[in-house]
């Protein structure tokens, strides 16, 4: 369960069975506090695309075959190499559907460095 405290404006997750406290804020008075579900989902959201966008594998695009699926298919067979989960992996991939080719080759550069 989301909350949201009046006061300062802090958005948290809290179980519904500590309803009455806002631990971050030390707001201890459950009247001060906003239950709000559908901020805590975009909150949650925000977090993980921040979360992905910092994280990278080690792939460079450049001589590979520049076909859309080949692409996506070198970076999801590297990635798993290096251990990211198909959750992840399925998250890029799902970014890079969601535009025209030249969106595409921004969303793996983003998550793709050369070898040093």
């Amino acid at each position: 369960m989301a909350c949201k405290c009046k006061k300062c404006g802090i958005v948290m997750n809290i179980p519904k069975s500590h309803a009455d406290l806002c631990y971050d804020c030390s707001c201890e008075d459950a009247e001060e506090i906003e239950f709000c579900e559908k901020e805590l989902a975009e909150l949650e959201i925000s977090v993980k695309l921040t979360k992905m966008e910092d994280k990278k594998i080690t792939l460079s695009l450049e001589g590979l075959d520049g076909n859309a699926f080949y692409l996506m298919g070198a970076f999801q067979k590297q990635a798993r190499r290096e251990g990211w989960s198909q959750e992840e992996i399925n998250e890029v991939l799902t970014e890079c559907k969601s535009g025209d080719y030249d969106h595409l080759l921004c969303t793996l550069m983003e998550h793709c460095e050369e070898e040093n």
